[in-house]
């Protein structure tokens, strides 16, 4: 697999929708999901893109990202599952860097490893966050509660991190985007 060449590009509506129905519903909880309507409506609007890494024509990764000006969130994210293990999240995650215009930036919500139910759940939280750090990504010391998950927050970027008003309307705006505020004021709690 190391010598695969890939390839990376735009879902279509029906790879969206098949990659929904048949990977994301496995690749994270229900509560994680936005529904399918709100995510092509996204997309329809120019708010959302949806890329795919691909070996051949096989789909090894996906990448949903939201944006709002420069500033972009890694919403959904995942390597499939047998191809996990083999540096090509890795790879992706640089794709994504390397494709960032000058000013743009990615921020990236990693579940707590702080409000783990056990040591299991907390074990993979962790690996997760180290595996953003390895590649490239930087805790910013923020934290957010979204709708019912702790996330620590994440930037991937040639830059430094904004200082924390910058980074709290950037995050606010992103949502904002997709969210109605009445939305947004019962389930986004910012720790900063």
């Amino acid at each position: 697999m190391e010598n695969d060449r890939y390839t990376f590009r735009a879902l279509t509506d029906s790879e969206l929708t098949e990659t929904y129905r048949q990977q994301m519903k496995r690749d994270f909880p229900p509560n994680e999901l936005k529904p399918l309507r709100m995510i092509r409506d996204a997309v329809k609007r120019g708010i959302y893109a949806c890329t795919g890494m691909f070996a051949g024509d096989e789909m090894a990764g996906y990448a949903f990202l939201l944006r709002s000006g420069s500033v972009l969130l890694l919403d959904y994210f995942a390597v499939g599952a047998a191809r996990r293990g083999q540096g090509i999240g890795s790879r992706f995650l640089r794709q994504l860097r390397d494709n960032l215009q000058q000013d743009e930036r990615i921020l990236i919500e990693s579940e707590n490893p702080d409000f783990a139910q056990d040591d299991a759940e907390r074990a993979v939280r962790t690996r997760r966050l180290h595996f953003y750090e390895r590649n490239g990504c930087t805790d910013t010391g923020r934290t957010a509660l979204v709708f019912g998950a702790e996330y620590r927050l994440l930037l991937l970027s040639s830059e430094p991190v904004p200082d924390a008003d910058a980074l709290k309307q950037d995050y606010l705006a992103l949502y904002r985007s997709m969210l109605p505020e009445f939305v947004m004021q019962r389930n986004i709690r910012l720790h900063w």
